[in-house]
């Protein structure tokens, strides 16, 4: 179970899944909803994954299984995990966020972590409104790499698919 905000998005981060196909029954993404006495402070970047799992005990798992092609939106309070059965077989999924407007909601100072530039890093992996309003328009998503190839995630700073976006020609 993790917080994106553990790994250096906003407070303000709202998660987006998409269920599309494949075998989502066995292979989903399980949700915790936060105890009644949730701490903001909870929600700030950390050094290591080992550092939210004291966190993550206090979350109740919520008993849901997604159905292919239900959408889940979540704040950052809601912590999330990718879950596969044994033998669980490939899902299609789209995992993406954006930051809400909330003037009042406390934020965290961006800072190098483990020698590893967080704000750049998710810099480099953000798309604005017009790219995001463009894929399959202008551009595509490509992912280069095998399924089965492990990506250095940087201590999950770094997200773990090395993603292009390729523009379509006209």
């Amino acid at each position: 179970m993790h917080a994106d905000t553990w790994t250096g998005a906003n407070p303000n981060w709202i998660a987006v899944h998409l269920f599309i196909l494949g075998d989502i029954r066995n292979n989903h993404i399980r949700y915790a909803q936060p105890p009644k006495n949730f701490s903001e402070d909870w929600l700030k970047p950390l050094k290591s994954a080992e550092e939210g799992i004291n966190i993550s005990k206090k979350f109740k798992v919520i008993n849901y299984t997604p159905k292919k092609g239900s959408l889940i939106i979540a704040d950052a309070s809601v912590i999330h995990q990718s879950y596969r059965k044994k033998n669980a077989g490939i899902r299609i999924s789209l995992d993406t966020g954006f930051d809400m407007k909330i003037p009042k909601l406390k934020s965290f100072k961006k800072t190098m972590i483990n020698k590893i530039d967080v704000k750049k890093l998710r810099l480099s992996e953000t798309i604005n409104n017009s790219q995001f309003l463009n894929i399959g328009k202008k551009t595509y998503f490509h992912f280069p790499d095998a399924t089965k190839k492990k990506v250095y995630s940087k201590g999950g700073f770094k997200h773990p698919s090395n993603v292009n976006m390729v523009r379509l020609d006209n």
